[in-house]
């Protein structure tokens, strides 16, 4: 039985700015591409003619210009279609990489505040699984060392209050473990 805990996707936008900075330019990497293919088909055509009848009147023309109203209209429903299909793939794809960098500023944050005991957990297909583990090994390294620290304040307390030592040198040793116990949950 695992310990990892199943996360489920509440918001889709974490980090919004991210996000759509993300998606922004895929949709404008489509349109590149779009603009792209209209250009070659127009640089391909160019030198070439095309017969068509319009209200029973042959009309000839350069095939640049037959195709135009054709290829812009093909383009733009295929941008759009494209686009639509990227703005969701990309939303999903930067929502891998906002929520855990998301919930590891959270995780910095609490320890920041003195909670050593602060866990990160992220969902099992989160590429960054190995970062959450360096991330708990840190908080328990730091979280044993403090505790290390608790425990020679206490021994130093009393060893100084077996040895008979002055009030005020013990009131200084109760102040330091008070810090310490408050800064450090």
């Amino acid at each position: 039985m695992s310990n990892q805990t199943n996360y489920v996707r509440k918001h889709y936008f974490i980090n919004k700015r991210f996000q759509f900075s993300f998606i922004l330019k895929f949709c404008l990497l489509v349109f590149l591409g779009s603009a792209l293919s209209i250009g070659f088909i127009f640089l391909l055509s160019r030198e070439t003619l095309t017969s068509s009848f319009n209200d029973s009147t042959l009309v000839i023309e350069s095939t640049a210009s037959a195709m135009l109203p054709a290829v812009l209209m093909s383009n733009v429903i295929v941008f759009a279609l494209v686009s639509v299909a990227v703005i969701v793939v990309t939303l999903f794809i930067s929502h891998k990489i906002a929520g855990p960098l998301y919930r590891l500023e959270q995780g910095l944050n609490a320890v920041i505040a003195g909670d050593l005991g602060h866990r990160i957990h992220f969902r099992k297909k989160d590429q960054v699984g190995v970062l959450a583990d360096r991330f708990n090994e840190m908080t328990e390294s730091i979280q044993q060392r403090v505790s290390d620290i608790k425990k020679e304040a206490a021994e130093l307390h009393e060893k100084a209050a077996s040895l008979g030592a002055a009030e005020d040198l013990l009131a200084e040793i109760r102040q330091m473990q008070g810090k310490i116990n408050k800064e450090f949950s």
